[in-house]
């Protein structure tokens, strides 16, 4: 045989292989990045996706109908079912935008792009204290931001990207000829019957169901543990919010965000994300309450500027979010409404949709409207008074006296 011939051979065989590897990762498609048909038993279940969805989501946006769109981090995306039984149905079909570490500049720039496909009806603006604080003193007023995100079919400008067809054609090449696609799909199809697999559903929606593993091997007051100690190895330190001109990127990314709505005549709820105690009680054992306050009147102050934009304060102490976790060696049980201190789930989401639509999924009020900002200042004033009486007090003392984080 001639070199020629075996390097003609060899050559045919690697073509063979990678056009197999690209029928699989087309076929399972284990980021439901190309959008093929969900099949039971093979790749209903995407738990390779839940990861992903900084890759993926931006490319869901521009097939996906939305009528509404659900904007923020990690916490509605585990806490906003799009296909809860509790939504108006004049808003479906819902998708979930939200993105796990995305703050609210990367949002709105989503929100533009899913525009650019098809334009919303209505948005969800979930807003979250740690995106708005920073470790770094702020000085310098600087808009727009010095990155911005250019894989995306706009500028910030509004105008057209015209490199953004050579950037899906990239995404989409790197993932169907790629060995770690490949491992994903081969994942995915031996993750179909498994009770704890997670998946990040065609609406956008990470279902957690990973926690509930940690939760049968290890126990719910492992989750909170590892939370705890993350919050205050983040917030055990000087924090800021503005400048002297009462003035950050984020709070203008806010105002821009509302702004660029109502250009577009989209209907805007915005709540504040609800967190358990413990999230609370490390804000103010760290010291952050007063700007924890100042955060939540600055955001107040914004929003009712806009007089069509409804705001809702569900980061509020109450029985549902005092409940303690089971302790410590306790497996198999978990408290109803949160699956660790910074993430509720989606049967508190479900109270939360029932409340600021008026649906009939619950009856039981959680969170503060808010429409005058005197009367949301003097509710605000009861928070930390009846923080005193859940048992997160004990629970964060005891890793900060012992500086165990």
């Amino acid at each position: 045989m001639t070199s020629n011939s075996f390097i003609k051979i060899w050559l045919f065989i690697f073509i063979i292989c990678m056009l197999l590897v690209a029928l699989i990762n087309i076929f399972v498609d284990p980021y439901n990045l190309w959008g093929t048909q969900r099949i039971e038993s093979i790749s209903q279940l995407k738990p390779a996706s839940v990861t992903r969805s900084r890759l993926v989501k931006p490319h869901q946006l521009s097939r996906f109908n939305a009528n509404t769109l659900i904007l923020g981090n990690s916490r509605p995306e585990m806490g906003l079912n799009p296909d809860s039984t509790c939504w108006p149905d004049n808003f479906k079909p819902i998708y979930n935008q939200a993105i796990p570490g995305v703050h609210l500049y990367q949002q709105f720039r989503l929100l533009q792009h899913a525009i650019h496909f098809k334009k919303p009806k209505n948005i969800i603006i979930a807003v979250d204290f740690n995106d708005f604080i920073s470790d770094k003193p702020i000085h310098e007023i600087i808009w727009p931001p010095k990155h911005d995100i250019t894989a995306l079919s706009v500028y910030l400008n509004g105008d057209n990207n015209q490199q953004y067809p050579l950037s899906v054609l990239l995404d989409h090449l790197k993932v169907t000829f790629s060995l770690s696609a490949l491992s994903d799909s081969f994942f995915t199809i031996m993750s179909q019957h498994d009770k704890f697999s997670s998946n990040l559903t065609p609406a956008g929606f990470n279902t957690a169901y990973d926690y509930n593993k940690i939760i049968a091997t290890e126990g719910q007051s492992v989750l909170f543990l590892q939370k705890n100690r993350e919050m205050i190895k983040r917030m055990n330190r000087p924090m800021y919010l503005m400048n002297d001109q009462a003035w950050s990127q984020s709070f203008e990314t806010y105002e821009q965000l509302l702004n660029f709505a109502k250009q577009k005549k989209i209907n805007v709820t915005v709540f504040i994300n609800a967190y358990h105690s413990d999230y609370l009680e490390v804000i103010k054992q760290t010291g952050l309450w007063n700007l924890f306050l100042q955060w939540k009147a600055k955001i107040a102050k914004i929003t009712l500027d806009f007089n069509d934009v409804s705001l809702w304060d569900f980061a509020l102490v109450n029985q549902y979010t005092i409940e303690s976790p089971p302790k410590n060696g306790i497996k198999n049980s978990k408290i109803e409404w949160f699956w660790e201190p910074a993430h509720y789930n989606k049967n508190y989401g479900n109270l939360m949709l029932s409340q600021m639509y008026k649906t009939t999924c619950s009856n039981m009020n959680i969170g503060l409207k808010v429409e005058n900002i005197d009367k949301y200042n003097k509710q605000l004033k009861t928070q930390k008074l009846l923080l005193q009486s859940s048992e997160s007090a004990e629970r964060i003392s005891v890793l900060l006296e012992n500086k165990n984080f």
